[in-house]
C-alpha cells in the first residue's frame, strides 16, 4: 500500500490533488463558515417571530424586518391616526425587536389598566421637588 505522505515527499503526487474536491469548488473553509452563518440567519428570520397571546391588541401590519418604523418615520401622526381608524383606540405597533401597545383614547385607560387607582400625585410630587 502506498502512503500519501511518501508520495507527496517524493513529488510524485501534486499537492493540490490532496485537497478535497468540495473545498476547491466551494472556495475552502471560509465558504463553509459563511454558508452556516447564512443558514442560521435564515432560520432566525423565518422562525424567530414572537408568539402573541389572544388577549393582545391587534397588530398593525408592517415589514417583518423593520416593523412599522418606516411608516412611523415618514409621518408619525398620520400613521397613528390611520391605525386608530382601522384598529380602534388600542393597537400594537412593531419596531425592530419591540412591540408597543398604543392607547389612543386617554379616557379609557381604566378599562385596560390592572391598577384601579391611577393617582399620579405622589409621582408628581417626586418629580417636581
Amino acid at each position: 500500500m502506498i502512503n500519501l505522505i511518501d508520495l507527496l515527499e517524493t513529488q510524485q503526487l501534486p499537492a493540490e490533488s490532496v485537497t478535497p474536491a468540495a473545498y476547491r469548488v466551494l472556495g475552502g473553509p471560509l465558504a463553509s463558515v459563511l454558508a452556516c452563518a447564512a443558514g442560521t440567519l435564515l432560520i432566525c428570520y423565518l422562525f424567530g417571530e414572537r408568539q402573541r397571546s389572544d388577549s393582545e391588541p391587534p397588530l398593525v401590519p408592517g415589514s417583518r424586518l423593520f416593523g412599522n418604523g418606516p411608516q412611523f418615520q415618514a409621518n408619525a401622526v398620520q400613521f397613528l391616526l390611520d391605525a386608530r381608524r382601522k384598529f380602534g383606540s388600542l393597537f400594537t405597533i412593531r419596531f425592530p425587536g419591540h412591540h408597543i401597545h398604543m392607547l389612543m383614547n386617554p379616557h379609557s385607560i381604566g378599562e385596560f389598566s390592572r391598577a384601579r387607582s391611577l393617582d399620579f400625585a405622589p409621582i408628581h410630587k417626586q418629580v417636581t421637588t
